[in-house]
């Protein structure tokens, strides 16, 4: 054997050895120092950075020997010269796989729970999930392409570029089964797109996030949702911000792809039974007190919708990144004592409208839904004075809306309470009676709020962003003092 090679061939195996040592060096930490369960705040620690670190480097030195392996140019090695990159890719995937089982963290508590029926059957509980599931996820993909580069190298020339044409084609039907899975309006999607869609593409897509921007944009693309934040300073000063921005942003492109921020909190909760009984609740008081139809774009009984698990660990997160952005107030450097946060929808108005002349930017064409009131850590305080209207879609309302909205609340708080003391022994499921229930405390709650309001107690109008009326323009400037 030449020395050169022989050389080459001692230093590959170096850098695999280092990169195994990385890997069990992070299990190590892992194992000894152990992740404490998720929770709504996030701070991964001296354990959870030296994890991070540690995989990272295991990946870099992996291919770092996969790049000593593949040769002086490095070309596709033919057998048996391929065999020291075959084995820093199984080295390499080894790597991965123990950095995967570093990285992930212990669930945390139980967010929700959804139940199969309306009775005592199986209950799949959701709980937070660890804080590095992310990465581990990631690794479990760099694991599954090293041991598809494995398999490259033990197959012909011919039969790597079979596979690899194979492999571009699955990615970009993957991508049309994004697209065409989108049913058409007053139709429905390709039964064999639906079937390919839900079996086969759809876990690789949402793996790789190839999925929202195609389904948001075709066949008819509905109108973006912005997230709107209100910090309050312990000096009085108020800031508005609003992401994304087209006015901060560099490019349009920029701009287009943060429209997923306000779309990933937009994501209803599962829709099991516990959870249809508190909905079908808020729908059938929207319905009751007939409040003003929304635009055209949403669909009216959907009215007040409880975020997914998921989207509110994504709120606390939009919450400590702004917080980190804006420390501080711009006069006396004061802390912040609390952060509103709205999800605010521009519909899109329609041409018939245009044509006759309707001003686009119509405060009746902002929907709003209050997402709640959070510290700075981007925990939700349970102490909220806007709860009655927490999640509800809403648009611009005068004092006559409120005053009618009141009458009909107080008539029809009344008159559910007449329906379940009256009716409630043996003719309504024990299902219609937890609605009926969820309907008087829904009721309650909104009255009294609208009493207040009415009486001077809270501001007399819900607005923009508002459940507080204390701008007169939109939008509202970047920074208020009060």
């Amino acid at each position: 054997m030449d020395e050169s090679v022989g050389r080459g061939l001692r230093l590959n195996a170096a850098w695999m050895a280092f990169s195994v040592l990385a890997a069990l060096a992070a299990y190590a930490v892992a194992c000894l120092f152990p992740e404490p369960p998720a929770s709504e705040t996030v701070s991964l620690g001296l354990s959870g950075w030296s994890r991070l670190i540690l995989v990272a480097a295991s990946a870099v030195l992996g291919g770092v020997a996969l790049r000593a392996g593949s040769g002086p140019r490095g070309d596709w090695p033919v057998w048996p010269g391929s065999i020291p990159a075959l084995a820093a890719c199984l080295v390499l995937a080894g790597a991965m796989a123990l950095g995967e089982r570093s990285l992930r963290g212990k669930p945390g508590e139980e967010i929700q729970k959804f139940r199969t029926d309306d009775g005592p059957g199986p209950v799949i509980q959701w709980y937070r999930p660890g804080q590095m599931d992310s990465m581990g996820l990631l690794c479990r993909g760099g694991a599954v392409c090293a041991l598809a580069g494995a398999f490259l190298l033990l197959i012909p020339e011919a039969g790597r570029r079979v596979c690899l044409v194979l492999t571009a084609a699955f990615h970009f039907c993957g991508i049309l089964s994004a697209v065409f899975s989108v049913p058409p309006p007053n139709g429905s999607a390709p039964w064999l797109v639906q079937q390919a869609w839900v079996h086969i593409y759809r876990p690789y897509l949402q793996f790789a996030y190839l999925n929202n921007a195609y389904h948001f944009y075709s066949p008819e693309p509905g109108p973006p949702s912005f997230m709107w934040y209100r910090i309050d300073y312990a000096d009085g000063e108020r800031r508005w911000l609003r992401y994304p921005d087209d006015l901060r942003s560099p490019v349009r492109m920029h701009f287009q792809r943060l429209l997923s921020i306000g779309e990933s909190a937009n994501q209803p909760s599962g829709r099991d039974p516990d959870q249809l009984r508190v909905e079908e609740a808020h729908q059938r008081i929207g319905q009751m007190l007939r409040m003003p139809e929304l635009p055209r774009d949403f669909v009216t009984p959907v009215a007040w919708r409880d975020p997914a698990p998921n989207t509110r660990i994504l709120l606390g997160s939009y919450v400590r990144s702004v917080a980190d952005s804006f420390p501080k107030s711009d006069k006396t450097g004061a802390e912040i004592i609390e952060i509103r946060l709205w999800r605010v929808v521009h519909s899109i108005i329609g041409p018939e409208q245009l044509g006759r002349g309707v001003d686009p930017g119509g405060r009746k064409f902002f929907v709003t839904c209050y997402q709640g009131l959070y510290d700075k850590a981007g925990i939700a305080r349970t102490a909220d004075p806007d709860e009655p209207l927490k999640f509800w879609l809403l648009t611009a309302y005068d004092r006559d809306d409120l005053a009618r909205m009141r009458e009909r609340a107080a008539e029809q708080e009344v008159r559910m309470i007449r329906i379940r003391d009256l009716r409630a022994t043996g003719e309504f499921t024990g299902a219609r009676q937890a609605v009926i229930e969820e309907e008087i405390k829904a009721l309650g709650r909104l009255r009294r709020d609208l009493e207040d309001r009415l009486a001077g107690r809270k501001p007399s109008e819900i607005d923009l962003f508002a459940i507080q009326a204390e701008i007169d323009k939109f939008p509202p400037p970047y920074t208020e003092v009060k």
